[in-house]
């Protein structure tokens, strides 16, 4: 089947109008290539500027035919071309990948609450991003908050499982015991 983006990709190539590209890759089967070569046999495309010819062929058997340089410096291209193609897909898979934790962060949150009553609700990625910027200061406040009795949990789809808000509740219960031994002393 022919497409639009076929046969505007030919007129492209070859400089020709869209009627002639549309029926160079009528008669070619669809092949942009093959398209090439009839219409530069027809007169309508002029031939590559270094002498050479279009050809349908696997590009490793014509270079036998161009001097050893000229191997090397298509080879390099054809490399060059291959990793340049294997880095923008590592990029676009990595811009995905942190595309999918930051919705993630994004749907799954941290509360705060204090005898029951939410006192602050954050998405995951705001607390990740607090941590990653303000430590210091993020890692102090929480443990005084869990001394003053708040109590952290998350919720959503992927954090918020029985087993990551257990954890959460025996830190305060940790906290809670700190505090009793403290008090205990005191006395």
């Amino acid at each position: 089947m022919i497409t639009l983006e076929m046969v505007e990709k030919l007129c492209s190539k070859a400089d020709v109008t869209y009627d002639e590209a549309r029926s160079a890759l009528t008669e070619a089967g669809g092949d942009i290539l093959e398209a090439i070569i009839a219409l530069e046999k027809q007169g309508k495309v002029k031939a590559p500027d270094n002498g050479g010819k279009y050809s349908s062929q696997d590009s490793a058997i014509p270079q036998a035919a161009y001097s050893g340089q000229e191997n090397a410096d298509r080879s390099h291209q054809y490399t060059n071309h291959k990793n340049s193609k294997k880095f923008s897909s590592s990029i676009k898979n990595f811009i995905h990948w942190c595309g999918r934790i930051i919705n993630k962060g994004n749907n799954n949150f941290l509360d705060m609450t204090k005898e029951g009553q939410t006192v602050i609700v954050m998405p995951v990625t705001a607390v990740v991003l607090l941590l990653v910027f303000a430590f210091w200061i993020v890692v102090p406040i929480s443990i005084l908050a869990l001394f003053f009795g708040y109590k952290f949990s998350f919720r959503g789809k992927e954090l918020g499982t029985e087993k990551v808000n257990s954890v959460m509740e025996k830190v305060s219960q940790t906290t809670d015991n700190i505090k009793q031994e403290i008090k205990h002393d005191l006395d």
